[in-house]
Parts: structure tokens; C-alpha cells; sequence
């Protein structure tokens, strides 16, 4: 099977994503979306049709279709400037690339990975292929037909994307009616997180001994943007001092100079709080989460929030947004906690309740880690992954 994927080579997503098939023998390849952003470190199993690139640095399985450029330190910023100019001189440049390529390969699936980056370029290379055109999934990235079909400057794309498609995935069932709603007409896929499985086992290396209670941090995600209320989260644990002497809280994910401004104020009121520096690799995120007693996200929209599900595999206990689709896997009270996203008192609430309750913490670390391997390990997920794919090839064979 010859799968071509469309979507972001520098997000862990796709790279995880991929990796799920890398063992099945086929012939996986990436078109970058963003191109004049480095791929992900980790990425591996695909050739990647970048324009140009510089040391292939990379796994070694990954294989390189474009221009090498000597020395490489040049070949990021050309590849910026060659698009730049090629967007300004040229507008359907990366329509008429993709479309060569899809002529070249002849894929048997077609898999946009994110919508609103990939989903009007891969439309446009469909209307100008016409039958050529092989069956197409498109990936409902974290919440995009939940907010993003909303707001006006990606609402008409969104919908004529998912009028065109012939299956569509997500990681929440509650976007399956919505993708109705929106037009689609196809067939839905099992819901899966896009971000890909995890090695369970591996993941408990990674794990601090002994109970979820004894743990001394508490993690917030920093994100304060269209969607992300750090700042929220921030006063919620600013309530909640009191019960911080024999505490760390770490933010981490920062992206904004408020979140930033509102750390440092705090810290020099006395509330032992700091930020921390992005981690080089994954492994790095999920030791933190295996430190952490408490995990919390506040986001005004979000799909099956990566971290929710690395705090439950990780012993963490989430207090997460009921923005996200965070009760199909959490029960309010029980395993974690769901919050609204601008309400501080609540979110203080949820936390100090976390703070003081030793059983309740220890017995959602068990639960979530039931919960997690039977529903997130690679061992589980991949064999579906691969099995959709060969469904939709079986379903809509094609004569190369």
C-alpha cells in the first residue's frame, strides 16, 4: 500500500502518527505542508518531499525527494525565502507540487492530517485531478469542527473539505455528528487520538515510585492564546497558596508574555512557582508528568488535550476544561476533574480538593492507567490503525 500524508513534518503528531504503520511494510510518504520549518526530530518510516533540506539528520529510514543544500545551515532559510517569493510570484505553487506528486506516486490513500493546514490544499489538488484522485481521509485535529467551524476565516474552507471527503477521523466521538452537521457525507473512521499510541510499558520507566500523593508538583499547562487560559489557571493556584508550602508549581508550554509576567509576580509574592523550560524530547515531558501529583489544562476548545492523556498514564491527576472531550475518558470526581475554562473559584475548587485528598489521587492514578492501557497502548491502537487503512483500500481498489 502507498499511503501519501499531507500535513505538518515539525509536529510530534504527524511523526507519531506515522509511526503507528512504520512496521507494515508499505510505502508511507510525507508532503510538509509548512515546509520551511524543520521536520520533527523523531519522525522516521517515510520519504519526505521537502524542497530543499539540509544534513539529513533524521532516522535513517527516512528518505529525502528534494534538493540537498551544502552546507546545510543555508537550507532553512532558503527554503523560506524560495517559498516566500514562490507564494508572491507564483500562488498555486504548492497546489501544482502536490498535484505533480500525486500524479508521480500514485497513492492509494490520501490522509490530510489537520484541516485547517492541510485541508484547502489538498481540495484544490483534488478538483484539478478530478477521477485520478484516490480515496481521501481528512484528520479532525483537536477541535477544529468544534471552534474552528466557527470563526469565519476558516469556516468556508472547513466546510467544503469535509463536503469533499470520503472519510473522516477524529479523536473525539463528540465531533463525529458536528462533521454532519458541517456537510460531510462519507464514512467515519474509528475515533483514535491524533496524536498516535503510546508505549505504556516504557512509559512507567519514566514514572516516580511509590503513590500519586507523596508527589510535591503540580503542572500547568502555560497556554494563553485564542483558546488557552493559562491565566485562569494561574489565579486558580494563586487561591489556593495556602496549601502550597510543601509544593513546586511548574508551568510549562509557555506562549505569552502574560503568562510569563504573571509567573514572575507571583513568585516574588511568595508562591513557590516557575517556569519551565521547553524539554528536549518527549521522555523529558512525560518525567515531569511522572513527578507531578496534579495536572491542569484550561483551554476554551480543545480535542483529547495530549497532556490530559499523558497525565493518566502517567499517575498525574488531570483537571481539565469540560471544553475538551475530556469526559470520554475521565469521570468528574473520580478519576480527574472537569472545569469550566474561565472560571477561576472552580478551578481553585477542583485543585484544592486534589491538594488535600490523598485516596482520591491515589485511586485515579489506578484507574487512569487502566483506563490508558487498554485504550492508548501501541499494542492496541496500531493494529487498528493499519486495519483501517487496508478497510478503505479494500473498499475503493484502484486499477494504476
Amino acid at each position: 500500500m502507498r499511503i501519501l500524508f499531507v500535513g505538518l513534518s515539525q509536529s510530534i503528531h504527524t511523526a507519531r502518527w506515522i509511526d503507528q504503520i512504520t512496521d507494515q511494510g508499505w510505502d508511507l510518504h510525507l508532503y510538509p505542508v509548512h515546509g520551511d520549518s524543520p521536520p520533527y526530530s523523531e519522525l522516521k518510516g517515510v520519504t519526505l518531499h521537502d524542497f530543499f533540506y539540509g544534513k539529513p539528520d533524521l532516522a535513517a529510514d527516512v528518505r529525502h525527494a528534494g534538493y540537498r543544500i551544502t552546507p546545510p545551515i543555508l537550507a532553512n532559510p532558503l527554503l523560506r525565502l524560495t517559498r516566500g517569493a514562490a507564494h508572491r510570484l507564483w500562488p498555486t505553487n504548492q497546489v501544482d507540487r502536490l498535484v505533480r506528486l500525486i500524479r508521480q506516486i500514485k497513492p492509494d490513500i490520501i490522509h490530510t492530517m489537520e484541516i485547517s493546514s492541510g485541508g484547502g490544499l489538498t481540495l484544490a489538488a483534488k478538483q484539478l485531478l478530478g477521477h485520478e484522485f484516490p480515496p481521501w481521509i481528512i484528520g479532525n485535529w483537536g477541535d477544529e469542527v468544534q471552534f474552528f467551524a466557527r470563526l469565519s476565516q476558516y469556516a468556508t474552507m472547513l466546510r467544503q473539505v469535509i463536503a469533499q471527503a470520503d472519510y473522516f477521523t477524529s479523536e473525539c466521538a463528540r465531533d463525529l455528528p458536528l462533521a454532519r452537521e458541517l456537510g460531510f457525507k462519507g464514512g467515519f473512521l474509528p475515533v483514535t487520538p491524533a496524536g498516535g499510541s503510546f508505549d505504556v510499558a516504557f512509559m512507567q520507566t519514566l514514572r516516580q515510585p511509590g503513590a500519586t500523593s507523596n508527589r510535591r508538583l503540580i503542572l500547568l499547562k502555560g497556554y494563553q492564546d485564542i483558546r488557552g487560559r493559562a491565566l485562569f489557571g494561574l489565579s486558580a493556584i494563586e487561591m489556593c497558596a495556602d496549601l502550597l508550602n510543601d509544593y513546586r508549581v511548574g508551568v510549562y508550554g509557555i506562549n505569552s508574555d502574560e503568562v510569563r509576567t504573571t509567573i514572575e509576580l507571583m513568585a516574588g509574592n511568595g508562591i513557590p512557582i516557575e517556569a519551565i523550560p521547553r524539554q528536549p524530547t518527549n521522555a523529558d515531558i512525560l518525567r515531569l508528568f511522572g513527578q507531578a501529583r496534579i495536572y491542569i489544562g484550561v483551554s476554551m476548545s480543545d480535542g483529547i488535550s495530549t497532556s490530559l492523556l499523558q497525565a493518566m498514564l502517567m499517575g498525574t491527576f488531570p483537571i481539565q476544561t469540560y471544553t475538551a472531550c475530556a469526559d470520554e475518558w475521565i469521570t468528574h470526581g473520580e478519576s480527574g476533574m472537569t472545569v469550566p475554562p474561565q472560571d477561576p473559584h472552580a478551578i481553585a475548587a477542583a485543585l484544592r480538593y486534589a491538594l488535600t485528598d490523598d485516596a482520591l489521587v491515589d485511586h485515579a492514578a489506578q484507574i487512569n492507567l487502566q483506563t490508558g492501557a487498554s485504550r492508548l497502548d501501541k499494542s492496541v491502537i496500531n493494529p487498528k490503525v493499519a486495519a483501517m487503512y487496508r478497510q478503505i483500500l479494500q473498499s475503493a481498489p484502484r486499477n494504476k
